[in-house]
């Protein structure tokens, strides 16, 4: 069912990270249910089958391809810059740069010298750090460049360069930066966190009661489309979850789909292996930042993309939770 009126109907639209996880189901709903020409590239070779069923021309390009980016752009009336490094990819700290900043500046002034005039930009939430204990992190908050954690810092500075190239190059940009994305599909999070309950890696830290904001991959696709289409929109950035709820609880949905129980560990305990990673330089997942991020008990409102672009989460966590479930039982993860 669309949700923008058909505003897209016949358009032309180029989506980059078009195999990834947001980007694939953009060009579904894209092709389907608005009626749009659909043009992907993404470097990756798994491409999605389903996406070619639905006419969807997916490209497998490599990122510093600036020929074929320039070809395949032009007379695109819209372009969604959903490509991205994330930790689980591997690489070093240039290839985070090389991707979430370089390349960002990259594909928009090939956005404009294709002719493009507008661009949704996917970004996230991690783009703030680590927020203090009960801050409420808006759209205003200073986006944190100097993090310790390469990604949010890549995709901070990514965020930034984004706005100051789109200003220098006379295009129009909206920013989206959602919390926390979860649904059915290969590259989401569920079937890693699956793995982790089911091998006992403790995924709750103390009590689990920091905040999570959980974010779902059609409530977020709903965001794009609505960003995509509104003149409100061009210059802004919006915060985009679908309320707040604890680890403890996030992480017990997914318990409850393998029928294990997720492990915990104690606050104590969580500071002694994050101190004995920094002091070895292991490099393990459990660090400072880690342990703030999972106390904090910030809040992440979205009032700006409900009043500028009349979005609200039309699917609720029950039901995304479900759907996710029904996805990893149908594929064997569970």
């Amino acid at each position: 069912m669309s949700t923008i009126n058909n505003a897209l109907q016949g358009k032309k639209v180029f989506i980059t990270g078009t195999a990834g996880f947001v980007g694939s189901r953009l060009a579904q709903r894209l092709a389907v249910e608005e009626g749009a020409v659909v043009t992907g590239v993404d470097p990756r070779s798994d491409k999605p089958a389903f996406l070619k069923e639905v006419g969807v021309n997916l490209r497998q390009v490599n990122l510093d391809d600036a020929a074929m980016y320039l070809h395949l752009m032009k007379d695109q009336d819209i372009l969604f810059h959903l490509a991205r490094w994330h930790n689980e990819d591997g690489g070093t700290p240039d290839d985070a740069f090389a991707i979430n900043v370089t390349h960002t500046q990259d594909v928009i002034q090939w956005a404009a010298e294709s002719g493009i005039q507008r661009v949704v930009h996917g970004s996230l939430a991690a783009v703030y750090g680590i927020p203090l204990q009960d801050e409420v992190v808006t759209e205003e908050t200073p986006l944190d460049r100097n993090a310790d954690w390469i990604f949010a810092r890549s995709m901070a500075e990514g965020d930034h360069m984004a706005q100051v190239s789109a200003a220098v190059h006379k295009i129009g940009l909206t920013t989206l930066r959602p919390s926390m994305v979860y649904g059915p599909g290969p590259h989401g999070r569920a079937p890693r966190i699956i793995r982790w309950i089911e091998a006992g890696k403790h995924v709750i830290i103390g009590d689990g009661d920091g905040h999570v904001f959980p974010t779902y991959v059609d409530n977020l696709v709903d965001a794009l489309l609505l960003a995509a289409v509104s003149d409100k929109a061009v210059g802004e950035a919006f915060n985009i979850c679908d309320g707040v709820i604890t680890w403890k609880e996030w992480f017990g949905y997914y318990g409850r789909m393998a029928s294990v129980e997720p492990q915990h560990i104690s606050s104590t305990q969580a500071k002694f292996k994050a101190a004995t990673n920094k002091l070895f330089r292991e490099g393990k997942f459990l660090t400072y930042d880690v342990l703030d991020f999972y106390r904090n008990k910030a809040n992440y409102p979205t009032d700006k993309a409900q009043n500028i672009l009349g979005w609200q989460p039309r699917v609720s966590l029950e039901e995304g939770m479900k759907a996710t479930e029904v996805w990893l039982r149908e594929e064997g993860y569970i």
